[in-house]
């Protein structure tokens, strides 16, 4: 029986190890954060919040007879769910914005990605698709937000190919959440499975006999190792690799960037009147939601260091947002969190940014080298970004790690 090492508990961890585990072999998950999730961390208490992964975007069948196995519910989220868009100081209802005969930005979406298949999607960004399309004013105001927002890149940064093969998961109307919190998923998957939480990785030997993960706990031994950790951490230089890394996979894991992400969660005191979903245009772009006596707020970006700077000279939460939903005083509030993805130690970042050249990079860093493989959503299946691809990269893994371990030491 062998021993295979699973570096991260995240989704792709936590796929890799439970079927690894089903196939009969022994595993050992090391995670550095003191949870298993990964950038999936639900709050379930006093209601439920997603702090990292918000909904599964279409997903894959793979993430669909997963969520049936382990008995999780579903619900769809209505977009746009009562859509408020702040521009230049003032609060629009979509409504009026729509009479006045602006097209909502996923719409100038549709428009400006289609399917990425003519010559020039293939070769331009987002910013040159919106001056293609003729896309001025107002309408740029609210899609460029938009676009920023939903890709997590800035917009001459953006490659429209990549970015309509991503986009075949993630149409609007096709999302759902998971009913009692999205971290029910690698909780399922990790049930029986040996975790050990607070084991930062530093170090992996990768022999052609075996392999060895260490860091100040000490070291583990084991036939072969999932390495999921985010290519930003390790673009870092935060794990050292014996021997070094080869110079591709070096290079594809600086091209694979995680945008910037900051999540604020702010409770209140009353229910508000109704559910709605909020883009804030300008310096602070995000996305916020509005249900019941909870409010959800998405900055990247530039969104997100705008935030994080308000925040840290001293505003009160509160004012963030007292533009797009009135005043908020203070006293409303029961308790505000902020939770900064982009400078979290473990994933610089939320989920990777489709750069020009993303693909054949996430290809490369996909690749196994000796006795490792790699996996995380950095490396999903095309068109399947987000949980959906972290899961299906596990399973891809699982099975290189299998061939691996058959084929017995590498030469």
């Amino acid at each position: 029986m062998a021993l295979i090492a699973v570096v991260g508990a995240g989704p792709a961890g936590a796929m890799a190890a439970h079927l690894l585990r089903e196939r009969g072999h022994a595993v050992v998950v090391v995670e550095a954060r003191g949870r298993i999730g990964g950038r999936v961390w639900s709050r379930p208490r006093p209601s439920t919040v997603e702090r990292g992964a918000q909904v599964i975007h279409g997903g894959g069948e793979e993430l669909w007879a997963l969520l049936r196995r382990a008995r999780l519910r579903t619900r769809r989220v209505d977009v746009p769910m009562a859509l408020r868009v702040e521009l230049e100081g003032s609060t629009f209802d979509w409504e009026v914005l729509e009479k006045a005969g602006a097209p909502a930005p996923w719409q100038v979406e549709d428009v400006v990605v289609g399917d990425g298949t003519t010559a020039a999607q293939r070769t331009t960004t987002l910013a040159g698709a919106l001056d293609d399309a003729g896309v001025q004013g107002l309408v740029r105001t609210i899609a460029s937000a938009w676009l920023v927002q939903t890709w997590n890149a800035p917009l001459d940064d953006a490659d429209v190919a990549t970015v309509a093969e991503e986009r075949v998961g993630r149409r609007p109307g096709d999302q759902h959440e998971v009913v009692g919190g999205f971290d029910a998923l690698p909780a399922y998957l990790l049930g029986g499975v040996d975790v050990r939480l607070d084991h930062a990785v530093t170090s992996v030997r990768n022999d052609n006999d075996d392999v060895e993960v260490g860091g100040p706990w000490g070291h583990l031994r084991a036939d072969a190792a999932l390495i999921t950790v985010p290519p930003p951490v390790i673009a870092a230089d935060t794990v050292r690799f014996t021997p070094p890394l080869p110079d591709a996979k070096r290079r594809a894991a600086a091209e694979l960037r995680a945008g910037d992400a900051l999540v604020v969660v702010l409770d209140l005191r009353h229910p508000l009147p109704r559910r709605s979903f909020g883009v804030v245009t300008g310096q602070g772009q995000s996305f916020w939601t509005a249900r019941d006596a909870v409010i959800v707020g998405v900055a990247k970006q530039h969104g997100a260091e705008e935030l994080r700077r308000r925040l840290a000279r001293g505003e009160h939460p509160a004012a963030l947002l007292q533009g797009l939903l009135g005043p908020l005083a203070p006293d409303d509030l029961l308790a505000a969190e902020v939770i900064d993805w982009g400078r979290d130690p473990w994933s610089l970042g939320a989920f990777t940014s489709p750069r020009p050249g993303a693909r054949d990079a996430a290809r490369t860093w996909a690749a196994p080298w000796g006795r490792l493989a790699f996996a995380g959503e950095s490396t999903a299946p095309q068109g399947l970004g987000m949980v959906g691809g972290a899961l299906a990269s596990g399973i891809r893994a699982a099975a290189e790690l299998e061939r691996v371990v058959a084929a017995g030491p590498v030469d």
